[in-house]
C-alpha cells in the first residue's frame, strides 16, 4: 500500500485557497464590468465558488489520503482553505479600496 505524504497533503490548502480566490476576483471583475454587481444572483454565484472550490479541496485531500481521513482533518483542510481565501481576497480588496481612494 502506498503511503500519503503528509506535507504533500498539508501543500493543498494554499493552492486551493489561491485558486478560489483569484476566481471570485476575476469573477468579481466580470460583474463590475458588465454592470452587474448590484444583481442578487451574482453574490450566489460568487458564494457557490467558494462552497464549490472548499469542496473540492476536502475531497482531493480526501483522496490524497486514500480515503482514510478523519472528519475532524477534513474539517480542519476545509477551515484553512476557508480561512486563507478569505484573507487573501480581503487583503486584495482593500488594497483596491486604497489605490481607488488615492486616484
Amino acid at each position: 500500500m502506498q503511503q500519503s505524504n503528509p506535507t504533500a497533503a498539508a501543500e493543498l490548502s494554499p493552492v486551493y485557497g489561491i485558486v478560489i480566490t483569484l476566481v471570485s476576483i476575476v469573477l468579481t471583475i466580470i460583474f463590475y464590468a458588465t454592470d452587474l454587481y448590484g444583481a442578487l444572483w451574482t453574490g450566489f454565484c460568487t458564494s457557490l465558488v467558494f462552497f464549490l472550490g472548499v469542496l473540492v479541496s476536502i475531497i482531493h485531500y480526501n483522496s490524497r489520503h486514500h480515503e482514510h481521513t478523519s472528519v475532524k482533518a477534513a474539517f480542519a483542510m476545509g477551515f484553512r482553505t476557508t480561512l486563507l481565501a478569505a484573507a487573501v481576497g480581503a487583503l486584495v480588496f482593500k488594497a483596491n479600496q486604497k489605490t481607488s481612494r488615492n486616484n
